[in-house]
């Protein structure tokens, strides 16, 4: 849906065809700067429950220790108590800022203070919170369960890693905090692809894709 309806509805294609499509969400307003914050700013959006990967993402984190990030944690659900004493467990609480819920409107002006959103899920039927993030124009690095993985690979605005793999994942963050010139080149590319993810853009496909 993201490659443009010309790319997609050629002539050549059997008109039973299944279009591919998204979730959707608002636009950040504004972005900021296009800067790599001291300590690098990560951000988790959602729920603590299993198939979110917050563990995994809490353990990959755990092996990163020594490096120089903040994570933001937004989100709240009866997992969270539990949530909490896994990264006291793991000796990075200190590291770590629990905002509790926020706004849905809020959300893409947070993610947009931040370098890195973080999308660890051990599958995830689409995973909106890669399109605010990209929108927001900061880079995403996510599992390879997540279907939105597909706007990380097409906008080379993040990094993909296998689902599950705290090891993976852990090399992933420690490839990226320790390399400000990546992030600050996915946050180009996120800025340069976030009109492709507009909800006009969107909402055009899904009109050419009826017409064909």
């Amino acid at each position: 849906c993201v490659t443009g309806v010309q790319d997609v509805c050629s002539s050549d294609l059997d008109s039973k065809i299944i279009f591919p499509y998204m979730y959707q969400s608002e636009p950040a307003p504004h972005l900021a700067k296009v800067h790599v914050n001291e300590p690098v700013k990560l951000i988790y959006v959602g729920k603590f429950i299993a198939r979110k990967g917050v563990d995994v993402m809490l353990h990959a984190l755990s092996r990163c220790r020594a490096k120089n990030w903040r994570l933001t944690i937004v989100g709240d659900c009866p997992a969270r108590q539990p949530t909490e004493h896994l990264a006291r467990q793991l000796g990075i609480d200190h590291a770590i800022d629990w905002l509790g819920m926020q706004p849905s409107s809020e959300i893409p002006e947070l993610l947009s203070q931040h370098d890195l959103c973080l999308v660890p899920s051990r599958f995830e039927g689409w995973g909106v919170v890669t399109n605010e993030a990209i929108q927001a124009g900061i880079g995403v690095l996510c599992s390879d369960r997540v279907t939105s993985k597909d706007l990380v690979e097409q906008s080379r605005a993040g990094a993909v890693f296998p689902s599950s793999d705290a090891r993976a994942f852990a090399s992933l963050i420690d490839e990226w905090v320790e390399s400000p010139q990546r992030i600050e080149t996915a946050k180009l590319a996120a800025r340069s692809y976030r009109e492709r993810l507009s909800p006009e853009s969107v909402g055009q496909y899904l009109h050419d894709v009826i017409r064909y």
